[in-house]
């Protein structure tokens, strides 16, 4: 009988060895690895998960379009071996019989929490915004454009432009994340540019045609920023050949001058019967001059 209790205490000491050491593979329940949990997983169980949850695609909302990035596009890779390897450092941290022991007891051990490691590539992320979001996805501003027969400009329209560096750091945090793998994207406003000067010359045209003017309009324009110019000669729907330029007067062009030295000379409300005869100047224009002469004015009609 002692003999047989002997054996029976062995054999059963035995299984639970057995059994003890089979659950000792597996990963303390409460374990996670990069927030995920892996508790009662073994090593390949767990790299399995880890891998699932952060395949996931990073959804991507920028205005009305809904896009799904792929982890891989932006050259997303879990570290799963040096994670792995924590965890296994962390599961074994106890020394066999005395987890055995605990085990007999039905002390369980608490797992412990293992950091994220993982990497990306910011050039391949970077490279898809600008070249497959910002393309596709961005909206223009236009300028303003001329109403035909009129002397008025339609309005320019703003347009959307994706902020990439921010848009960069919300995509960092959804990659490394297992649960919120949601990202607005932001973008910024873009104002319109200004109207071309091609589409100005075209309503200083029109503008010609409307008021039915029937003396010859000299024109030259030269935009200082982008060495752009506009220059013309032009009467009753017909171009004039400049080379050599017509002749004109300074006639009312002169004013500017005079006016702008005024009004570096005097104070706003320093000599009011000086301010009164300039405006005269510049509001009563008349222009008398002997026949076969010309001359012109200036208005301006650029909008704002």
């Amino acid at each position: 009988m002692s003999v047989f209790i002997l054996l029976a205490a062995i054999a059963l000491t035995t299984l639970q060895v057995v059994r003890f050491s089979r659950l000792r593979i597996n990963y303390p329940q409460g374990t996670t690895i990069g927030g995920v949990p892996v508790g009662g997983l073994n090593r390949q169980g767990a790299a399995q998960r880890l891998l699932e949850a952060y395949s996931l695609p990073v959804e991507l909302r920028y205005g009305d379009d809904i896009i799904r990035l792929s982890p891989s596009v932006a050259g997303f890779e879990l570290d799963l071996e040096s994670m792995l390897a924590a965890a296994d450092q962390a599961r074994t941290r106890q020394p066999f019989w005395p987890a055995y022991w605990d085990f007999l007891w039905g002390r369980q051990t608490q797992g412990e929490a293992i950091p994220l490691r993982a990497n990306y590539s910011e050039a391949r992320l970077r490279s898809y915004l600008e070249e497959e979001i910002a393309l596709r996805y961005d909206k223009p501003s236009s300028p303003a454009q001329p109403q035909v027969g009129t002397v008025k400009f339609e309005p320019g329209i703003y347009g959307t432009e994706l902020d990439v560096d921010q848009a960069i750091l919300s995509i960092e945090r959804a990659l490394y994340s297992n649960t919120d793998r949601t990202v607005t994207l932001p973008n910024k406003l873009t104002t319109p540019p200004l109207p071309s000067l091609q589409n100005l010359e075209i309503l200083l045209k029109q503008t010609i045609d409307i008021s039915e003017f029937e003396g010859i309009t000299g024109f030259y324009l030269f935009n200082l920023d982008t060495n752009e110019e506009i220059h013309f000669a032009y009467q009753q729907g017909e171009e004039i050949p400049v080379n050599p330029d017509v002749a004109f007067t300074t006639a009312s062009i002169v004013k500017i001058p005079i006016m702008t030295s005024i009004f570096r000379r005097v104070e706003e409300d320093e000599d009011p019967e000086t301010l009164n005869l300039l405006q005269k100047m510049i509001i009563e224009s008349g222009n008398p001059r002997p026949i076969g002469s010309w001359s012109g004015s200036f208005i301006p009609i650029w909008p704002p």
